[in-house]
């Protein structure tokens, strides 16, 4: 299952890329690890405690990767 979520994943990035929606240096490979690791990151964060806003934390760690942290933040005027 983990192999079919990667190679997934890795179709999309490589659509996103084809399409210009990501930067021509980006490393998919390694760009689909690290969301990945988050993921299940995350996850293993909410086993341990379930009080978590799962959702929240998510949706901050995708915005920390589109954006870098404290750099450019959401909803903000960010370059393409």
């Amino acid at each position: 299952m983990h192999k079919e979520h990667h190679a997934k994943s890795l179709d999309l990035l490589r659509t996103a890329l084809s399409k210009k929606l990501l930067k021509e240096d980006v490393d998919i490979e390694l760009l689909v690890i690290t969301i990945h690791a988050l993921f299940d990151g995350l996850l293993i964060q909410w086993h341990f405690d379930p009080e978590i806003d799962l959702e929240k934390c998510w949706k901050n760690a995708i915005d920390n990767l589109r954006f870098g942290i404290g750099l450019q933040h959401a909803g903000g005027n960010e370059e393409t």
